[in-house]
């Protein structure tokens, strides 16, 4: 289809077996055949994740909770070789019943060929997320966890500084 590099994440509102779903009305089988049939059109592959099986909840209890893998990431073959280590955390929830999720590919820059070294503005950050309480929460509890690596130790100090203050 194309040669380009693609990364696709986010809520697909769509679900790719009965696996990603507990509780609730069975799911149209047509929408999930459709939906598998449109990443296999675009060679899309499923990135997988770490943590919690499911995504997105209804925020019920008892037999009218509702739990399904919604959020995704998916790529593309020549995406994946430039960042074979690329991996998809599911975090807390967050928002409208979703998870956060946190994309790493910081280690795909310690590799011996080089990566980053020329490409430094590929994550693009809206500064209206840091005004939101429940994302600085987010951001500042998990960021924590991370060690300042590569070439987002200078975006990741400065986001830190603007969080705090």
């Amino acid at each position: 289809m194309t040669h380009l590099l693609w990364l696709c994440i986010g809520d697909f509102n769509e679900i790719l077996s009965d696996d990603d779903k507990t509780g609730g009305l069975p799911r149209n089988r047509k929408l999930v055949e459709d939906f598998l049939e449109v990443l296999d059109y675009c060679s899309l592959k499923d990135m997988g994740f770490r943590g919690p099986s499911f995504t997105w909840c209804n925020k019920c209890d008892g037999s009218n909770s509702v739990q399904e893998r919604l959020d995704r990431g998916f790529y593309c073959i020549d995406w994946r070789q430039l960042f074979p280590r690329a991996s998809i955390t599911h975090l807390e929830y967050w928002h409208f019943g979703h998870r956060a999720f946190l994309l790493d590919i910081t280690s795909c820059f310690n590799m011996v060929d080089g990566l980053g070294s020329k490409r430094r503005r590929w994550f693009h950050f809206e500064a209206c997320w840091a005004e939101k309480v429940d994302c600085r929460n987010l951001v500042i509890n998990n960021r924590i966890k991370m060690p300042i690596l590569g070439v987002f130790s200078g975006w990741c100090i400065t986001f830190d500084v603007a969080l705090m203050s």
